[in-house]
């Protein structure tokens, strides 16, 4: 574990800080805001701590590498503002200057925020303003209030897992590891809910756990087809799902409204090669550190230029995934489920099938030429479709021998 200490650069800082930042502490509108300065004194105590790098994110070398880069030149200058999560937490929002270049402000949604999460704002009132942006919503957002929708493939059930936050050894992703590791983590409220539940349904004022044993267990309730678990974020409000499509891969979808700075997501995604929107809000990208995000469009363009059926399957199984509840990206990709092989169509309206697209089938039934086939596909018509679709979310239920109806 790595331990910082930014007492040398808090000194040069204070023996000689940039100009706007002497005009800022004098400015009332960053008061309005929330952010309380620190005097000198406190900025050279503060650096004098040491600062751990535990952060409860799975980190990379490459995002190692950037905090190990670029934080022990930090030095906190503000706090604020404060912000509460459900549960009874609460948070603070702090502000760096980078001593190395000192002509702007950092905020970190929390000091617990890796540094490449940072947001950068000019130093005025007015700047700092726009880096708050779209950060503690009140009230907090509602489903149809978020009107962005990102989804991106995660990974294979066998091949991603996530820290067990007591032993921090690796373990398979099923709910209960899976709350434990949104629960430890900053960019997450503490509680979850199952597809059964549109919306939070977590009341805003705090209630004792003990008292929310019973809802919580009605909450994570699933439905019939894509097991879902999903959790509002701390700073924006948006939801993160994580959904186990067919038993065998997870799919991340974000709801949220538009973050006004992309820079900082653009800057991500150029240094660590990620592939997250960039409107995404940090809170959200910081959530999803660690796993795969690989939208729609990537998928896509794959398809296009692929032409081995084998590799066209597997990744027309993880686009119809990402399509999901998608109709135009859906039509976008109902070439593909043509084919001269019967064999590769069963497989590709087997995928049809899990997401009940019945016109799918129903389309190719119309122009199928194998005998063998149409008579399944007609017969999954009349019993009705609407598989479902393992929940790998619950304790116990893992990949390995998982079977579901279909064409063969």
């Amino acid at each position: 574990m790595k331990i910082f200490k930014a007492d040398g650069a808090a000194a040069r800082l204070t023996e000689s800080p940039p100009n706007w930042l002497e005009l800022l502490r004098a400015d009332p509108g960053s008061r309005a805001l929330g952010v309380q300065w620190l005097d000198a004194d406190a900025i050279r105590e503060e650096a004098a701590e040491e600062v751990s790098l535990f952060d409860g994110i799975m980190h990379s070398e490459a995002t190692l590498a950037h905090i190990h880069e670029h934080r022990p030149h930090m030095v906190r200058v503000a706090s604020g503002p404060r912000y509460a999560s459900k549960g009874g937490f609460e948070d603070e929002a702090a502000w760096f200057v980078d001593t190395r270049e000192p002509a702007r402000l950092l905020l970190a949604v929390s000091d617990r925020y890796p540094t490449f999460l940072w947001i950068p704002a000019e130093g005025t009132a007015e700047g700092m303003r726009k880096a708050l942006g779209g950060l503690f919503p009140t009230p907090a957002p509602t489903r149809v209030t978020l009107p962005r929708t990102s989804r991106g493939f995660m990974g294979y059930a066998d091949e991603i897992s996530v820290p067990n936050v007591y032993s921090g050894e690796f373990v398979p992703i099923d709910g209960l590891e899976l709350d434990r590791y949104y629960t430890m983590n900053v960019f997450t409220n503490v509680y979850s809910w199952g597809s059964w539940v549109t919306d939070d349904p977590y009341p805003d004022e705090f209630v004792s756990p003990i008292a929310l044993v019973g809802a919580a267990r009605e909450f994570h309730r699933q439905r019939p087809g894509v097991p879902s678990m999903t959790w509002r974020t701390a700073a924006s409000g948006s939801y993160l799902s994580i959904e186990a499509h067919a038993g065998l891969f997870f799919v991340a979808e974000a709801r949220y409204r538009p973050n006004p700075n992309p820079s900082v997501i653009e800057a991500i995604n150029a240094e660590f090669g990620s592939t997250f929107p960039p409107d995404l809000p940090v809170d959200v990208a910081g959530a999803l550190i660690g796993f795969d995000f690989r939208p729609l469009e990537l998928w896509e363009q794959e398809l296009a230029v692929e032409d081995d059926p084998p590799q066209i399957l597997g990744k027309l199984e993880i686009a119809t995934a990402l399509a999901y509840g998608d109709l135009d990206a859906v039509d976008r990709l109902r070439p593909y489920f043509l084919h001269d092989e019967p064999g590769f169509r069963a497989h590709a309206l087997n995928y049809a099938l899990r997401y009940n697209l019945d016109f799918l089938l129903e389309e190719n039934l119309l122009d199928e030429t194998d005998e063998y086939l149409a008579e399944q596909i007609h017969k999954l018509l009349d019993q009705g479709t609407g598989n479902a679709h393992p929940d790998l979310f619950e304790e116990g239920v893992h990949w390995e021998g998982v079977s579901r109806k279909g064409c063969n």
